[in-house]
């Protein structure tokens, strides 16, 4: 039988190794505001609404004599979509006449993608010879001369403003370019190679608008499409995510599930706080540790309450040339209102994306962005082995830079487009 004080003593070392723990846990929770974690996505990210690209701006002779003097002299033979002439230096009257013209081009490129389309295809904007062409040229330069085309069409007084005019247009080419209604018409400027020129204006301006710098950017359709979503129970389930659930989280979106690997390469895409996101100070990961909400009326509040690994993995060579040993690991926090009541929680699986996660049902809406959106279409080497083709018949995804959600057909007819005998660039970048 044990002695009261052997009794004693053990209750003792209890209390000391307790105290000791509840004392670590004090000592390392750290307390941040999302201005600290976020801070780039305040200064980055722009929330961008549809446009009306038919108005807002004034459609006469002028504008006709602007767009022949601002755009490379390369692209004057292609300008006879605008009713300019393509063999001469064009008069004031060939100005006037285009006037109609281009009234007729902003309400095809706001309304009808296919009767734009055709209007290039009728008016030689693309041949043969300019195909050769291009095809033995600099891909760059001929993107970056086809990106200028359509800023010089659709440029308004204000850059932001230009940015969401160019924003809404990148959605519109993509709809018409890949829905099951469109794409089988726009293939043949895949196929064609008298076409290719206007394949290449389609790819050059979805790449840029949506993934080059688009990647930043919220449409505000997107963002209330997945507040209907989480309104009506749903998780939101962020596909390669990264950071990015700022805005997510002051439009009341509050079940977030995030699964990224999070690549060390890829700073230049997160915000400052993404270490801290992923896991805090001392042995337990963090728990305990605060993100304040509190710009304007919102006042939130995150606290980890969760940090767990489960193995490693490698990943390949990365951009900055190394390979690296990721922990795969689950962090959660919850969410708290301002009366300190939990409302949902944020967790990021740092992991890759599997085929399974693609799975949707009554209880998860899946989000992406663009540029990954299309890695999940690619089925070369650089593709992330997903099948889209598995996919659910009644699959949708919510895309971070689109007005309206992707479905599996759509995803199925960018792979049938990535198979096809036109090259040109990527439409995603910047994966590792």
């Amino acid at each position: 039988m044990q002695s009261v004080s052997t009794i004693l003593r053990r209750r003792a070392r209890i209390a000391i190794v307790l105290f000791a723990l509840f004392s670590t846990a004090g000592v390392w929770a750290a307390a941040r505001s999302s201005e600290d974690i976020f801070k780039k996505w305040l200064t980055w990210q722009h929330l961008f609404g549809d446009d009306r690209l038919d108005a807002g701006r004034n459609v006469d002779a002028e504008l006709s004599l602007k767009l022949w003097t601002a755009l490379p002299v390369e692209l004057r033979p292609q300008l006879g979509f605008i009713g300019l002439p393509t063999g001469r230096q064009p008069t004031e009257a060939d100005f006037n006449a285009s006037a109609a013209e281009l009234k007729a081009v902003y309400r095809e490129i706001d309304s009808d993608m296919g009767a734009f389309v055709a209007r290039l295809q009728r008016t030689g904007f693309s041949t043969e010879a300019l195909n050769q062409r291009e095809e033995s040229g600099q891909r760059t330069a001929t993107s970056e001369d086809y990106r200028m085309l359509l800023d010089a069409l659709l440029s308004r007084e204000e850059s932001k403003d230009t940015d969401r005019a160019l924003l809404a247009a990148a959605n519109r080419m993509y709809e018409y370019a890949f829905s099951e209604s469109g794409f089988p018409r726009f293939r043949q400027n895949l196929d064609q190679a008298r076409y290719r020129s206007i394949a290449r204006l389609f790819w050059s301006n979805i790449w840029y608008h949506l993934s080059g710098t688009g990647w930043r950017y919220w449409h505000e359709d997107a963002l209330n499409a997945l507040r209907t979503e989480t309104d009506a129970g749903k998780e939101v389930v962020y596909i390669a995510g990264g950071t990015d659930i700022y805005h997510l989280i002051r439009r009341g979106v509050y079940r977030i599930r995030n699964i990224d690997p999070i690549f060390p390469s890829q700073t230049k895409y997160y915000s400052e706080g993404w270490e801290f996101l992923i896991k805090g100070a001392g042995p337990d990961g963090g728990l305990g540790d605060e993100i304040a909400f509190s710009s304007g009326a919102l006042r939130l509040k995150l606290k980890r309450t969760g940090y767990v690994e489960n193995g490693s993995f490698q990943t390949p060579t990365l951009s900055n040339q190394a390979s690296v040993t990721i922990p795969i690991s689950t962090t959660t926090w919850k969410i708290y209102d301002a009366e300190n009541k939990e409302i949902g929680y944020y967790i990021l699986e740092r992991r890759f994306a599997t085929q399974e996660d693609f799975t949707i049902g009554a209880n998860r809406a899946l989000l992406i962005s663009f540029n990954e959106l299309a890695y999940v279409a690619d089925p070369g080497p650089r593709g992330w082995g997903i099948d889209p083709s598995k996919f659910a018949r009644n699959f949708v995804v919510h895309v971070k830079q689109l007005r309206k959600p992707v479905s599996r057909a759509m995803i199925l007819n960018m792979r049938a487009a990535e198979e096809s005998d036109f090259s040109f660039i990527r439409l995603g970048t910047s994966i590792d």
